[in-house]
């Protein structure tokens, strides 16, 4: 819009300083006009429409990225929420198979200390291997919840570090 109310092009006016010989040029004045159908006016309008063009195949591909980390994030959640499920039931079942054995043995084996200890220390191992995967869980939640934009970042904590 600017462009097309542009009249001068240039203005130029040039003195020379007194001259002895009347003849010779002590001032000059050069104008330049421009023209509504000029080249140059084409020009800049094809380099802005290129920039134009430019940017929002940038911000589409942006979009696009943005879209598919989202995508993978949301994948990866699944995944070790899955995982969770399965080592969550494997607990469980190692619970009920200690309690079964617990129950149907005879007092006398589970009298040594040493065993029933080693037994409950696997429980309590298996039982932190399920609390890492749902430290992931979280982590890849608030990760997903950052990138998309559901958090404010500058208020952020992450709560659940080491």
């Amino acid at each position: 819009k600017a462009e097309k109310n542009r009249i001068i092009d240039f203005l130029q006016v040039r003195y020379q300083g007194p001259r002895e010989d009347l003849l010779e040029e002590r001032l000059s004045v050069g104008l330049g006009i421009e023209i509504p159908s000029s080249g140059s006016r084409k020009t800049k309008i094809r380099e802005l429409n290129i920039e134009k063009w430019k940017s929002e195949q940038e911000a589409q591909s942006k979009r696009q990225l943005l879209l598919m980390e989202i995508e993978k994030l949301a994948a990866e959640l699944l995944e070790k929420i899955s995982t969770w499920e399965f080592s969550n039931q494997l607990l469980q079942e190692n619970v009920s198979s200690f309690q079964k054995l617990e129950d149907n043995s005879p007092q006398a084996e589970w009298k040594n200390p040493e065993l029933l200890l080693f037994r409950k220390a696997q429980l309590v191992d298996r039982k932190m291997d399920v609390l890492e995967v749902e430290e992931g869980i979280y982590e890849s939640y608030v990760e997903l919840l950052q990138k998309i934009g559901l958090t404010r970042a500058d208020a952020y904590r992450d709560y659940l570090l080491n």
